[in-house]
């Protein structure tokens, strides 16, 4: 999900009874929480026609221009590359090939966009209005090539330069999430943070593009969610230790951890929920599926936990059926989730590996329910 401007434009038994009516209160609650989006709905401008129908610097400028208002460009690439091998003298040199280098991060060509950059820089230091933006885009291209320690070097640099409001947030959002890919939690949080502290604070009629508002607001979200995924519910120590004096110790134990758990999923999900009404379809579909992630992997731990030791065969049954009852809300939580989240997307014309992740889950969920379902109806036939 790369952003971009444009310089040519200027711009996620009784006891155990008890503790299935504790998962039951505790998951329904949880189930009850909303995620709502409202995704502002994008379009694009068709391609225009492309030809090389005239050489001159003006004509080759006008026509990438063309090309580039109307979001296209692979299409406009080929005049900039015209315009930079023929008019190297020409004063508009600089943002020309800075725009070629715009192009080339947003076609993902990130070691094109970097050489020119560099090149930029070598020749032109100075002779550009846009040197931090130039620098803003070399820290991007070392993170398209996955070299986030020089990255995030680069925009230590450009922090400690004179930026402008705007540029300063999306600088720090950037920054943060080369940080985060470092595994530098404590430095990507605190920037993250700094940066929707300055967003809120901006004067009224300035804002920042949403794309790095709900970019932080996602990372921040995948924070929380690290942290839920590191929480267990119960240990192998837990269910070797007996507690004669306490034969409800263990139940008490998972209860108090589902609760904790259950809470951290809602601090996870309130953060990617942010990211979402954000607006920005890209985040808004990654989130989306993050959150129905949480509730698919709930599931699983609260399935996995250790079936009571002194029930028979039939007892164990039961108590699984018992517990798929009480937790099928959690994959209910999640299919609606991936479903908004499908639906978002047709809105707004998205098609991105979050959502391909999504689809397949989606059907994965709908199978794991329908056989939830029929367990507990051969279940009770059973016993009818």
């Amino acid at each position: 999900m790369n952003a971009r401007k444009n310089p040519l434009r200027i711009r996620t038994a009784r006891s155990h009874l008890r503790t299935l009516t504790l998962l039951g209160l505790i998951l329904g609650s949880l189930a009850c929480s909303t995620t709502r989006s409202s995704v502002a709905k994008t379009s694009s401008a068709e391609a225009l026609p492309d030809g090389f129908e005239t050489h001159d610097a003006d004509s080759l400028l006008s026509r990438a221009d063309e090309l580039l208002q109307a979001d296209s460009c692979e299409s406009a690439k080929p005049y900039l590359e015209s315009f930079i091998e023929a008019y190297p003298e020409d004063k508009r040199y600089p943002d020309v090939l800075l725009e070629l280098a715009d192009c080339n991060i947003e076609l993902e060509h990130f070691e094109s966009a970097l050489n020119q950059l560099l090149s930029l820089e070598g020749r032109f230091p100075k002779a550009t209005r846009k040197e931090h933006y130039r620098n803003f885009q070399s820290a991007v291209a070392h993170a398209g090539l996955k070299d986030f320690r020089a990255s995030a070097r680069v925009f230590d640099r450009l922090l400690v330069e004179e930026l402008g409001n705007v540029e300063r947030i999306e600088a720090l959002v950037s920054s943060a999430v080369a940080y985060y890919m470092l595994e530098d939690l404590a430095t990507s949080e605190s920037r993250m943070l700094e940066a929707l502290r300055r967003e809120k604070n901006l004067k009224p009629g300035i804002s920042v593009r949403n794309y790095y508002i709900a970019q932080a607001n996602f990372y921040l979200g995948e924070m929380q969610r690290r942290t839920f995924e590191s929480m267990t519910l119960t240990t192998l120590a837990d269910t070797q230790d007996i507690h004669d004096e306490d034969p409800n110790f263990l139940e008490k134990v998972i209860g108090r951890r589902l609760e904790e758990k259950c809470q951290q999923l809602l601090r996870a999900e309130n953060q990617y929920v942010k990211a979402i009404r954000s607006e920005h379809p890209g985040w808004a579909s990654a989130a989306g599926v993050q959150v129905a992630n949480l509730y698919e992997t709930l599931f699983n731990e609260v399935n996995a936990l250790p079936m009571p030791a002194e029930l028979d065969d039939a007892g164990q049954a039961l108590y699984r059926s018992a517990l798929h009852s009480r937790t099928k809300v959690l994959l209910e939580k999640a299919i609606s989730i991936f479903e908004s989240t499908e639906a978002m997307a047709t809105r707004t014309g998205q098609d991105n590996q979050w959502l391909d992740k999504g689809k397949a889950q989606l059907t994965q969920l709908r199978a794991r329910i329908e056989n939830v379902e029929a367990s507990a109806h051969e279940l009770n036939s059973n016993e009818s």
